[in-house]
């Protein structure tokens, strides 16, 4: 309480204005509009991203860079990153047996030879010139998506304050309440 009566009611040296708004400054920049990485990447607010995702693969089209196989895949594209082993390894547990999973990774293949090592039921896809990413629209990253065993994309991460295991578990259930199967 005496610290809301000094910030309020008596007068301050000059030093308090500054640090006051400096709190407030952080405070503004982690509301929950906008989100913002740890490695100084560029802070998006909900608008940029939902007119981002304007640009998003219409449901149906083929994504033919994806090889498809069997079943249907669940594709994650993400950067490059030391955290990717941990990122995707909780996908490959969750992930139903039908389904096959990929990842698009902006890093050339020799960066991606310890992955393959540490996630070998996982297909890891280098995309350094981003080609793969333009042509899925990865507004954010990482992003998920769903392509039946066509090709053809069945469903698009929306929601970019979810994990990539949320995200599956989002997908597993739409695809349920839709009549397909998990």
């Amino acid at each position: 309480m005496r610290f809301l009566a000094w910030a309020f009611n008596s007068p301050k040296p000059a030093w308090a204005y500054v640090a006051l708004g400096a709190a407030a400054l952080f405070f503004t920049r982690m509301t929950m509009n906008g989100w913002a990485s740890d490695a100084g990447q560029t802070v998006y607010d909900d608008a940029t991203l939902l007119k981002a995702m304007e640009g998003d693969p219409l449901l149906g089209s083929r994504i033919p860079k994806i090889a498809t196989a069997p079943g249907s895949t669940f594709v994650v594209v993400t950067s490059k990153c030391g955290c990717n082993e941990h990122t995707l390894a909780p996908l490959s547990d969750a992930l139903p047996p039908n389904f096959r999973l990929v990842a698009i990774l902006q890093a050339d293949d020799s960066e991606l030879e310890s992955l393959r090592s540490t996630l070998p039921n996982m297909t890891l896809i280098p995309d350094v010139n981003g080609e793969i990413s333009s042509e899925l629209n990865a507004a954010f990253l990482p992003r998920t998506y769903l392509l039946d065993r066509l090709g053809r994309v069945e469903w698009i991460q929306k929601n970019y304050r979810q994990s990539l295991v949320e995200a599956l578990n989002e997908c597993l259930a739409r695809r349920q309440t839709q009549g397909g199967t998990p």
